[in-house]
């Protein structure tokens, strides 16, 4: 938001929120952002947005970064008056709330937690003017708000304001289910009467994801991801129960640089959300999960990270992600879709969470004073098959969701499940001129019937009648001279297998009361009389084969040699896994030096230096091609360009009063390194590089 030009902003505002369909505004808000220095004084706000909505009082919502430093976070007193100056400032965003502060070990250092008495007094202020809070927040960040002792005293506001509070749950590059079900434990353990989903694009990149297949770093200020992803994210709110859906990418809304976003995933996706009416209510949620995780109390980084070492497979050994989601993998990447949807998904509840009449739900999770229990046993109770396959298979109320769970590559995974059974074999006669009458069969579970038409070359349905009793339907048509085609559904008892594949990026909803549709009848402009055909599913053209660089060699030979380089590297990343230093050294030459000449003495120091922080590292690579090519001395040497970054998390800073601090081990920030291999005694090594493959970074200190 520019704040030196109100006008150049008034016309921008206006221009977003008349740009948006009509359907959509009586459930929207714009979000305005200001700039730390602008927001430091809210009279300048004051006065920007008495400009702004001068005459159009559009809804809006205020964003707040706690990010910024200390002396530009305003007054609460000051975000009060604005309340009290502008009834379609609805309520304010929180972002980049933290709890990552814990004093010290030797308890010579006690961080000041104002954010803490900042948000209690600020939710506090708002519900007096029965505006909201909208707290948005990483899975990491969750979980400190759910173990940390001094958010105690916010988790007792939030439960004295509990309409005018909403946690919201930030994607990040961690796994996805831990955030969901922590905005989940906050809904379920009354602590709030709404949640809500942040679906932004800024995690994608940040974990190295170019596009699937392809992971690396992209340009600075870049919001590229892979579209699809926006509609998993809005349909893993909508598992959750959550009734907010922020989406703070700007240019990827529908007046943004990047609207094929806001077309082909986000608005389709929120009009079905709307008109099916997805989201279940709290009372459905509560039917289905019967059991939780409490997290226990964290008053020291120490702790929160023995937490997080159960919860992330980033952090270790994630036997959370293990048992009840069915990984498979060590998670290098983020995940948003869990291998498997059976127990999907346990919430996560703050350590003082009391069971009660208000929580029906038996916890689990490490407590001292707990009886023993383990993730089988917590896997056994939350289990409830509702499909058989590879892809991702869950259901909650009356709605069955099968998902694609590949995020980082392409691949078809197979789904059978037991849906209502589809009316099928109708027809269409044309008669008056204007008017198509549908007949179909009647079948002994039908209950009801809807009937839906589109006119192609449209392939979006539109509801014309819903609850027809009898099997026909009569359509009055206004513009006789194009063709329309019409299909039509059951409420039915009858019920049929369905067998199939869900492709890259395809997240299917079925309802398990009103058959699909799987059937239409289209009728030309010339024509008196049609039957339907089944509609024949045409998925996006996606090549499923990643870029592999061995293919493209010329030579048997050279593609021999190629794939053992690439055991090699998957060698290299078994070694980084177990901390091996001396295999990690070994796939180097003796004489090996990089562009500074430094050899395999500073890459041993980097790598003990790096594991005696990170207890878990994970090793990211991918090989772009290989080059052969030969020496002076006639013998082969192989460059190969690669990304790689080893990463992982330090159990805390230097001072103990931070915990898990993000850690990288690579060649540069960019992670592109040339590696040049030669034949030593019968055995590929590295001979020398364009730059140091290993240098320590800490991303966030």
């Amino acid at each position: 938001m520019p704040t030196s030009d109100s006008e150049q902003a008034k016309e921008k505002v206006n221009n977003q929120w008349n740009s948006l369909k009509d359907k959509l505004k009586p459930y929207s808000a714009l979000q305005i952002t200001f700039l730390g220095e602008f927001l430091q004084d809210l009279g300048k706000v004051e006065d920007f947005l008495t400009n702004i909505f001068a005459q159009n009082k559009i809804p809006c919502v205020l964003r707040i970064d706690l990010g910024l430093s200390r002396e530009f976070l305003p007054e609460v007193q000051e975000v009060s008056a604005l309340f009290a100056r502008f009834s379609n400032l609805l309520g304010v965003t929180i972002s980049n709330f933290s709890l990552n502060l814990y004093p010290s070990s030797d308890r010579t250092i006690y961080p000041d937690f104002y954010q803490v008495d900042w948000v209690s007094s600020l939710i506090s202020t708002a519900s007096k003017y029965g505006r909201f809070v909208f707290l948005s927040m990483s899975s990491v960040e969750l979980v400190r708000l759910l173990s940390h002792p001094k958010a105690e005293e916010l988790l007792k506001v939030l439960k004295n304001n509990l309409e005018y509070v909403i946690p919201g749950y930030s994607f990040d590059g961690y796994f996805s289910p831990i955030g969901l079900g922590s905005i989940l434990g906050f809904y379920l353990g009354e602590y709030v009467n709404r949640i809500g989903v942040e679906c932004g694009s800024h995690w994608y990149n940040q974990s190295y994801l170019v596009r699937p297949c392809i992971i690396g770093k992209v340009p600075p200020g870049s919001r590229s991801i892979y579209t699809p992803l926006y509609r998993v994210m809005i349909l893993e709110g909508v598992l959750v129960g959550a009734t907010v859906y922020l989406f703070p990418d700007e240019e990827s809304l529908w007046v943004g640089k990047d609207t094929f976003q806001w077309n082909q995933a986000i608005e389709p996706t929120l009009t079905q959300v709307t008109n099916l009416g997805l989201i279940p209510s709290k009372e459905i949620i509560q039917k289905r999960v019967k059991i939780g995780y409490k997290c226990f109390p964290a008053g020291s980084a120490q702790e929160f990270w023995k937490l997080g070492e159960t919860l992330f497979p980033q952090f270790g050994s994630g036997m959370m992600v293990k048992v009840i989601y069915g990984s498979k993998e060590s998670h290098k990447l983020p995940d948003v879709v869990p291998e498997i949807g059976y127990n999907y998904i346990l919430p996560l509840f703050p350590y003082s969470a009391l069971a009660g009449e208000n929580i029906d739900i038996e916890f689990v999770g490490y407590q001292p004073n707990f009886p023993e229990w383990n993730w089988s046993y917590v896997s056994e109770k939350a289990f409830r098959s509702v499909g058989e396959g590879s892809a991702f298979i869950t259901s909650i109320g009356k709605y069955l969701f099968v998902f694609n769970s590949s995020e980082h590559q392409f691949q078809l995974q197979s789904y059978k499940i037991v849906l209502p059974s589809p009316v099928r074999r109708f027809t269409a006669s044309r008669f008056e001129g204007n008017k198509i009458q549908l007949k179909w069969t009647f079948r002994e579970g039908d209950v009801s019937y809807q009937v839906y038409r589109r006119y192609p070359p449209s392939e979006n349905y539109e509801l014309l009648s819903r609850g027809i009793e009898n099997p026909q339907w009569e359509d009055t048509l206004s513009d006789i001279s194009r063709s329309v085609g019409y299909s039509v559904t059951a409420l039915t008892t009858e019920t049929e297998v369905l067998e199939d594949v869900v492709g890259p990026g395809e997240y299917e909803v079925f309802s398990l009361v009103e058959s699909r549709i799987a059937e239409e009848v289209v009728m030309l402009p010339e024509m008196n009389f049609a039957e339907s055909v089944p509609i024949i599913k045409h998925p996006e053209e996606v090549d499923l084969a990643c870029p592999d660089p061995v293919t493209s060699l010329g030579s048997t030979e050279e593609q021999e040699i190629a794939r053992e380089i690439e055991r090699l590297l998957s060698a290299m990343e078994t070694a980084i896994v177990r901390k091996d230093v001396d295999a990690i050294c070994a796939l180097f030459s003796q004489d090996y030096k990089d562009s500074m000449s430094s050899g395999i003495g500073h890459i041993k120091y980097m790598l003990v230096s790096f594991f005696n922080l990170v207890p878990y590292p994970k090793f990211l690579y991918q090989i772009r091609n290989f080059n052969f090519e030969k020496s002076e001395s006639g013998d082969t040497v192989v460059r190969t360009q690669i990304f790689m970054k080893v990463v992982g998390f330090r159990i805390s800073d230097s001072l103990g009063i931070k915990s898990a601090i993000q850690m990288e081990l690579g060649p540069s920030e960019d992670g592109e390194v040339t590696l040049s291999w030669c034949r030593q005694n019968s055995l590929w090594m590295i001979k020398s590089s364009d730059k140091s493959p290993f240098n320590l970074l800490e991303l966030n200190p």
